[in-house]
């Protein structure tokens, strides 16, 4: 299950600062001046228990290698829970570039008392060690505050979503059934921003990125030449990238994607009036070029009432992901779009987002839908994925490759992309699609078209470069 923490986490509550490879169970907690771990021991803490949700959050590493643990949890010697880090933290990458960040939920309920008495276990294992994962002083805390609201165990209400949590490939079509949670709508003043001031709270639940690395809501002040000036650069180069897979007998495609904050404007705690500058400078020089798809121009042509965007995320939802990927295949295969558009995304599920915990000690969870899961099995029915290659650190060069010899669209297809495809674990990214109804496709997660890798792997039939709107400041050099 995945962790979708990005915000940094403090000394005191479970960050890099206070590194610990060994800890008997929850209940002793954390002690923040603890020396760091060795370099070849497993470090990591568990954050948050939320007893209600059976939610334990986390991470776990080991700082100098690849291998990513297997996280356990036991509650009196029985194992209630069994995973691996999925989310890649950003706090952490002075300690490891691969996936530490966890959610696990756990087979039977927990109480607050299970966690202060030391009854449950959090284990993280790697080929040669294990160690137990101490609970943070602020995990602690918050488990006190629980026991002090309620003495009763949780109870489940079988009207009520599951959370979700996408699951690998290699696991999807044998996953369990999922266990349902209790949720509760509360109103937030819109406007209101997380402590670090890089999200904000929007109208409707919706939660928006407006800082960041990116300084995302400084992308809406670029105006005149200095707009153009990026605009021609990607005009230059999609061309240019056109015209190298022209001689190839490669069809290329450049798709960007907008911002959440440009498609659900009228939602926005900020003011914005409409694309930044630089995608409305693109999107006038280059949208009517064959090879250019604009996601701007398919999104906004949304008629459904679910938005296009996770409320607690940048993210596509399902829905928004299955709506340009139906523009897409249509673009590539007529007809194909129609048959992407009639999987049924129906059945909700309840679900973390990268802006889940940049708020509130809680994650914000979120209601969204996902695709029915006899359709999901009949997509996947012979799809095979044949590689999966992380990086040491960060994203770039991460690559995964899938085969479906029944897809609906017998083509061999590579994407240049971002996480807006991901890696094709949940459907609200590209990936997800591409993976089920190509032939044969290709992630290869990096803003630069690496020829190389086409002379390696041969020549594809499409080659998709996508990019998103707040790294239009950035033009790759091919």
């Amino acid at each position: 299950m995945t962790d979708s923490s990005e915000a940094a986490t403090t000394q005191q509550d479970g960050g890099p600062q206070g590194l610990t490879d060994t800890g008997g169970t929850l209940a002793r907690g954390s002690d923040s001046a603890s020396a760091p771990t060795e370099i070849s021991k497993i470090a990591g803490y568990v954050e948050r228990v939320f007893t209600k949700e059976r939610l334990i959050l986390g991470w776990a590493a080991i700082p100098g290698s690849t291998e990513i643990p297997t996280v356990t949890v036991s509650l009196a010697g029985k194992t209630i829970a069994v995973g691996r880090p999925e989310k890649i933290r950003p706090d952490l990458q002075r300690i490891t570039g691969v996936p530490a960040g966890f959610a696990l939920m756990t087979d039977e309920d927990i109480t607050p008392s299970d966690v202060l008495a030391g009854r449950i276990e959090v284990r993280a294992s790697g080929e040669s060690t294990s160690v137990q994962l101490r609970l943070t002083d602020a995990g602690k805390r918050h488990a006190t505050s629980a026991l002090a609201e309620s003495t009763q165990p949780s109870g489940h209400d079988a009207g009520t979503p599951p959370i979700a949590a996408p699951q690998p490939l290699e696991t999807s079509k044998k996953a369990a059934s999922p266990k349902q949670t209790k949720v509760s709508p509360v109103l937030v003043a819109t406007g209101f921003q997380s402590k670090d001031a890089t999200a904000a709270i929007g109208r409707d639940g919706q939660l928006f990125l407006i800082g960041g690395s990116n300084n995302l809501a400084d992308l809406y002040e670029i105006h005149g030449d200095r707009a153009a000036e990026f605009a021609d650069h990607w005009s230059a180069l999609i061309a240019s990238r056109a015209n190298s897979c022209a001689l190839e007998g490669i069809d290329f495609i450049q798709m960007i994607i907008p911002e959440k904050l440009t498609v659900l404007r009228e939602l926005a705690p900020l003011e914005i009036h409409g694309p930044s500058p630089v995608l409305r400078e693109i999107e006038t020089f280059m949208g009517q070029s064959p090879v250019y798809f604009s996601g701007l121009r398919s999104l906004s042509e949304w008629e459904q009432s679910e938005p296009p965007y996770r409320p607690n995320d940048t993210h596509l939802t399902a829905t928004g992901a299955q709506h340009l990927f139906s523009a897409l295949s249509e673009r590539l295969q007529p007809g194909a779009g129609t048959e992407v558009s009639r999987v049924n995304i129906d059945t909700q599920v309840v679900s973390l987002g990268d802006l889940s915990h940049r708020f509130f000690d809680t994650p914000i969870l979120a209601k969204v839908m996902v695709p029915r899961p006899e359709e999901v099995a009949l997509l996947e029915k012979n799809l095979e994925l044949v590689l999966s290659h992380d990086p040491a650190t960060g994203f770039i060069g991460r690559r995964r490759i899938w085969r479906n010899p029944t897809a609906l669209i017998q083509k061999k297809v590579y994407a240049f992309a971002n996480s807006f495809f991901g890696e094709g674990s949940n459907p609200g990214s590209l990936s997800w699609w591409s993976a089920r109804f190509f032939a044969e496709f290709h992630l290869i997660w990096d803003p630069e078209v690496d020829n190389d890798y086409l002379d390696r792997e041969g020549k594809p039939d499409v080659l998709i470069a996508q990019t998103v709107e707040r790294f239009l400041t950035r033009v790759p050099k091919r």
